[in-house]
């Protein structure tokens, strides 16, 4: 059955010391994933901020626009350096 031959191969891999590859390969994408997530919010919190406040982007043709892309830039490249 399937489920029978997952437990195989995980067996298989604990047995070969692959467990350990695996294990990083996911955290890896886990930390990615967060990368990701704080930059949508820190992205959202600058669109709310420059909604509020036109004042922020007037230079800009779509302030809020602006700001979200800064917020997710921001967010983005600061949690990839502190999850590296």
């Amino acid at each position: 059955s399937y489920l029978e031959a997952g437990r195989n191969v995980m067996t298989l891999f604990e047995n070969k010391g692959w467990t350990s590859i695996i294990t990083d390969d996911l955290v890896e994408n886990v930390l990615f994933m967060m990368s990701v997530v704080v930059g949508l919010l820190t992205g959202l919190v600058g669109y709310i901020m420059t909604t509020l406040d036109r004042n922020l982007f007037v230079a800009y043709p779509n302030p809020g626009l602006m700001g979200f892309l800064m917020g997710l830039l921001v967010g983005f490249v600061m949690t990839s350096v502190l999850m590296s």
